[in-house]
C-alpha cells in the first residue's frame, strides 16, 4: 500500500566533534543551525516539481504542499505556483520544455526563455 511517508528520507547533522555553526553563519541558506556538540535529525522530502530537498519541520502547523496531478509533495515556492496557475509542472515537464527550447534556439542558455 502506497503511503506519503514512504517518500521521505532522513537528514542527520552531527556536530559532536566539531565547532558547529551559528544562525548568523548559516544565514538564509538554511533554517537549521546546529551548534557545538549538537545533533539534528529530521525527515526530508524532495519537491515533486523542482527536486529541491525540503527538511520537514515537526513544529509546522500548516499543511505541506501536495500536487494531486503528480501525487508528490511540493516545496512552499512550488505549492504557491501551483496555487496560482493550477498547472502541474514537474521535473519531467520542465526538462522537456528546456530540451525543446534548446532544439528551437540552439544550445546557448541565454536564448532560453526565463519562464522555464
Amino acid at each position: 500500500m502506497f503511503s506519503k511517508r514512504s517518500l521521505e528520507g532522513e537528514i542527520l547533522i552531527d556536530h559532536a566533534a566539531s565547532p558547529g555553526v551559528t544562525p548568523d553563519e548559516v544565514g538564509t541558506f538554511s533554517e537549521v543551525a546546529v551548534g557545538k556538540g549538537g545533533l539534528y535529525e529530521s525527515a526530508i522530502n524532495t519537491c515533486g516539481h523542482c527536486s529541491c530537498m525540503v527538511v520537514l519541520n515537526p513544529k509546522r502547523t500548516r499543511d505541506r504542499g501536495w500536487c494531486s496531478h503528480c501525487d508528490r509533495y511540493l516545496c512552499d515556492a512550488c505549492a504557491y505556483q501551483l496555487h496560482l496557475t493550477l498547472t502541474c509542472k514537474n521535473v519531467k515537464h520542465r526538462m522537456e520544455e528546456i530540451l525543446n527550447a534548446i532544439e528551437k534556439h540552439g544550445p546557448n542558455p541565454l536564448l532560453i526563455p526565463n519562464e522555464l
